[in-house]
């Protein structure tokens, strides 16, 4: 789902420093060299540091102070708020929470005692992703709830509120409210249809697909939708969003087992995002591409995907992706017969995981790990890993992950002559895996 925090950050801070911005800040200089009407001055600063933030810059922190020093002067509610906000962002995105946190909620007080709606809606969405971003998601959900309750009030503000109702969903999927997440999505979907904003609308649906694919649905209808919007950037030239579209559909199409159209989607999500110069968003594009050559056991195809994998995301700030290609590194070994060599990068990875307390790197190298570590009969490890992970996969309602994990478990419980926990988990197996064939039909109401 990381893509999708991707997304919201590009649509919210997409504008770069060009000529034309270079102009503009020049000239809102001049401004302020010329005049010392404190008002000029506040909107002016603001404006500066408006302008730096898009590209995170340090002058952006500077002027929003200058911006709340002048604010202050004339006790101006709106242009405080305007000021905590920015220095809100900056924190945020500096990675200082604690500051981020701080700065958001004077800019929701002082947004309250302006009493303009659009502020205290903005604000309120300032704040709800900054209590989402420490895990305060339900006071995130509270503060999400009064933007969107002003927001329905005012007929002008369907874009703000769109864009609140995306990050509710956000946090209601966090918190592993699946289905409601999917009816938020839907709702800001449909509200920025109404005043023809195909980008929020876009963003409504793709984030019900991350949902989707997260619980492992395959959905015709939505993947259709998917489809019909991916089109749309096609035509548009629009590479970020258009490599985006292709991933999704790969891995909407990996659920269903159409290999060829997997194929066909990754090689054209990893052209899009080169021509884009997106090259790190191939990643996952990569990962489904090592997928369908496992399943078609092309392992040789495979070791090449994976090694291309490494060699992209190994040094940077990808380490997430570079652990899930050791995972599938040490699957291949696996079922190549090398369980030394498994061992070594399933290890590795499910390390890695538990340490950053990552559960995606965690569920993909603690299934096979688990399988590996039975196969060798290291029974003792096998089950400390395989409940570990099943812990996570439970949490998360990952029903396909703890289908393969009750598989593993059981089969350890048969092997050490435990009967009754290898009943258990057979039980259980059935259960889900009923549920994962079954789910499989389920559609958006």
């Amino acid at each position: 789902m990381k893509r999708i925090l991707q997304l919201i950050i590009f649509l919210l801070f997409s504008i770069n420093l060009s000529a034309q911005s270079s102009k503009q800040i020049d000239s809102i200089k001049n401004v302020i060299t010329a005049t010392n009407n404190d008002s000029l001055l506040a909107v002016n600063y603001l404006i500066l540091s408006d302008l730096y933030l898009r590209d995170g810059l340090k002058e952006g922190e500077l002027y929003a102070n200058k911006g709340l020093e002048f604010a202050e002067k004339i006790k101006s509610s709106k242009l405080k708020t305007n000021a905590y906000r920015n220095l809100a962002n900056y924190y945020s995105r500096t990675n200082s929470a604690l500051l981020g946190l701080k700065y958001s909620s004077l800019a929701l007080v002082e947004a309250r005692k302006s009493n303009i709606p659009k502020e205290i809606v903005r604000s309120c969405t300032n704040l709800g992703n900054t209590l989402v971003s420490i895990g305060k998601l339900d006071s995130a959900m509270l503060i999400f709830e009064e933007g969107i309750f002003v927001a329905n009030k005012n007929d002008s503000l369907e874009l703000q509120l769109s864009k609140i109702l995306i990050n509710k969903g956000i946090c209601e999927r966090n918190l592993g409210k699946f289905d409601s997440s999917c009816i938020t999505f839907y709702q800001a979907a449909k509200v920025a249809k109404s005043i023809n904003n195909d980008e929020w609308e876009n963003n409504g649906y793709t984030n019900i697909a991350e949902v989707k694919l997260h619980q492992g649905i395959f959905d015709s209808a939505l993947v259709n939708k998917i489809f019909l919007i991916t089109k749309k950037w096609e035509e548009k030239k629009d590479y970020f969003y258009l490599g985006m579209g292709y991933k999704l559909l790969s891995d909407f199409y990996i659920l269903n087992k159409d290999f060829e159209k997997v194929i066909f989607y990754c090689k054209k999500g990893i052209e899009a995002n080169k021509i884009g110069n997106w090259k790190l968003e191939s990643a996952p594009l990569l990962i489904n591409l090592a997928n369908v050559y496992f399943e078609k056991k092309l392992y040789d195809s495979a070791l090449i995907v994976i090694d291309e994998g490494i060699s992209l995301t190994k040094g940077g700030d990808q380490e997430n992706w570079t652990q899930q290609f050791y995972t599938k590194k040490g699957k291949l070994f696996f079922e190549k017969g090398n369980y030394k060599e498994s061992y070594k990068y399933l290890n590795k990875s499910f390390d890695y995981a538990v340490k950053n307390k990552d559960n995606d790197v965690l569920i993909n190298s603690g299934i096979y790990l688990t399988e590996l570590l039975v196969a060798q009969k290291d029974f003792v490890k096998a089950e400390i890993v395989g409940l570990q992970t099943l812990k996570i996969a439970n949490a998360e309602s990952l029903y396909p992950a703890k289908k393969s994990l009750l598989k593993s478990l059981g089969e350890l419980y048969f092997a050490k002559s435990d009967f009754k926990n290898a009943y258990i988990f057979a039980k259980e197996y059935t259960a889900v895996s009923d549920t994962v064939n079954s789910i499989d039909n389920k559609k958006i109401a």
